[in-house]
């Protein structure tokens, strides 16, 4: 199993790149749907971390950038997409 994620403008050249891996390739799909499910799930716990470890001068900054949210919404958009891919060994 494999999973990760790439800007959408470089999926074809990702998929090209696994085509030549030295397995088998068996299944592959998006997955965008459940790693949005699960930064929206987790959130407030990602907030609540950069609270803790951010120096409090620059907490307000963490906050506005809010990493986390602007991933999940990238990935909403379609600016980028994770994927899931299953090998074999030939």
């Amino acid at each position: 199993m494999y999973a990760d994620a790439r800007a959408s403008s470089a999926i074809a050249r990702w998929e090209s790149a696994l085509s030549n891996a030295p397995m088998r390739l068996v299944s592959q799909r998006p997955i965008n749907a459940e790693v949005v499910r699960g930064l929206k799930k987790d959130l407030q716990k990602w907030q609540e971390v950069a609270d803790r470890v951010a120096p409090v001068f620059v907490r307000g900054m963490v906050r506005k950038l809010a990493l986390a949210r602007k991933a999940c919404e990238f990935l909403q958009r379609g600016g980028s997409e994770y994927r899931m891919y299953c090998f074999v060994k030939p």
